[in-house]
C-alpha cells in the first residue's frame, strides 16, 4: 500500500482534471450534468423541468465516422469535409493494429477536417470526455500515422491508470505542483509541446514507448521504467 499525502493527491486532481475528460467505460461517454427542459413522454405524461446530474452513457455506434459537427467546428476551429473510402478505411485499419490496452477503448465519433484549431500542421485532436477524434488533412502526410493515434488514444487511457503510479510517472519527469497553481512541466521535456498539460506529456511518453523506445530509456531511465510498469499492468487489465 502506498501512502499518499494531501498534497500529493491535490497535485494528482489536477493532473486529472487538465486533461479535461472523465473515466467511463470504455464503451461509454461522459454526459456533462445539464438542465432538462419541460417535455412530454411518448405515452402522455408531462415531465417538470429538472437538473440531470453528469453520467456515463454507452455509445450507439461504436467508431462512427461522420462528416461534420458544427457545435465542433466553432469550438475547435476546425474545417470539417467529407471521408474518402480510403481514409476511413486507412483508420479502421490502423485502430485494429493498436497496443490491446488502447484498442479496447472505443470512439463515438471520428471526424475529418482540413486543419483543427486553426493549424495546418495539427494531424489529428482527440475528446477524451465524449471520446470523439477528429483527423486533419496533415495527419496523412505523416509517416508515423500508427503513432498518432497511439499518442490521441492515450489521452483517454490516462484517465484509467493506477492514480499512485500516474503520480510517480510525474514526479520522476520533473512536474511540479505548488499549492493554489497549475502544475509546472519541468525544465526539459521529451517533445516541445509536453509542457502544454501532464495528459500531454504522457500521451508523448506512450507513443514513443512504441516507436522510439531508446529514446525514452537514454532521456529519462527511471521515468521509462516507471511507463513500463503502467502499461503493463494495464495490459494485464485488459486480459
Amino acid at each position: 500500500m502506498i501512502k499518499v499525502c494531501l498534497a500529493h493527491l491535490v497535485f494528482l486532481v489536477s493532473l486529472l482534471l487538465s486533461t479535461n475528460g472523465y473515466s467511463c467505460g470504455v464503451d461509454e461517454i461522459f454526459v456533462t450534468g445539464h438542465h432538462m427542459e419541460e417535455y412530454v413522454r411518448s405515452d402522455g405524461v408531462k415531465v417538470e423541468p429538472y437538473y440531470r446530474k453528469s453520467h456515463c452513457r454507452k455509445i450507439e455506434k461504436l467508431n462512427y465516422f461522420t462528416n461534420g459537427n458544427t457545435e465542433l467546428s466553432r469550438k475547435f476551429e476546425a474545417k470539417f469535409k467529407k471521408w474518402e473510402k480510403f481514409e476511413q478505411k486507412l483508420i479502421e485499419d490502423l485502430l485494429k493494429e493498436l497496443p490491446p490496452w488502447l484498442k479496447r477503448y472505443k470512439l463515438s465519433k471520428i471526424l475529418r477536417s482540413s486543419v483543427i484549431l486553426g493549424q495546418v500542421n495539427n494531424p489529428a485532436l482527440i475528446i477524451p470526455k465524449s471520446k470523439t477524434m477528429i483527423i486533419s488533412d496533415n495527419y496523412f502526410k505523416r509517416k508515423n500515422q500508427k503513432g498518432i493515434l497511439i499518442h490521441e488514444m492515450s489521452h483517454i487511457g490516462v484517465l484509467d491508470v493506477d492514480p499512485s503510479l500516474l503520480l510517480k510517472f510525474f514526479k520522476a519527469g520533473g512536474w511540479y505542483y505548488t499549492k493554489g497553481r497549475n502544475p509546472l512541466p519541468p525544465g526539459k521535456v521529451i517533445m516541445s509541446d509536453s509542457v502544454d498539460s501532464p495528459s500531454e506529456d504522457f500521451a508523448n511518453w506512450v507513443e514513443l514507448y512504441y516507436t522510439n523506445p531508446k529514446k525514452l530509456k537514454k532521456f529519462n531511465k527511471n521515468q521509462y521504467q516507471t511507463l513500463k510498469r503502467i502499461i503493463t499492468i494495464m495490459e494485464k487489465t485488459d486480459d
